[in-house]
């Protein structure tokens, strides 16, 4: 009988690449057009979400809560600023995921 050597230790897995941030919003504008003219419904809103953080957005109604999560889920166009998911763009980690 011949003994089967052991095998060798597995390697340890590379660890995934975590951004240092799972959502930046950077000076965010958004604005539309209303039958009153131009509305604008976020002026350089700013935010930062850690890859394992929790967080709530609150607000009185209009203030543009809708909006922002709009922009960042990629539904709506920024008017101005910059958005990031996972280090990319909105657009981008929606294609990831």
């Amino acid at each position: 009988m011949t003994a089967t050597p052991p095998a060798p230790p597995a390697s340890p897995a590379s660890p995934a690449r975590v951004p240092a941030s799972a959502v930046e919003v950077r000076d965010l504008v958004h604005r539309y057009a209303s039958r009153a003219g131009e509305v604008v419904a976020l002026e350089r809103a700013s935010l930062r979400v850690g890859p394992a953080e929790f967080v709530s957005i609150v607000g009185p109604s209009g203030c543009g809560k809708t909006t922002l999560l709009r922009v960042v889920a990629g539904l709506l166009e920024a008017s101005g600023g910059e958005v990031r998911v996972l280090g990319g763009r909105a657009e981008e980690a929606q294609r990831a995921h």
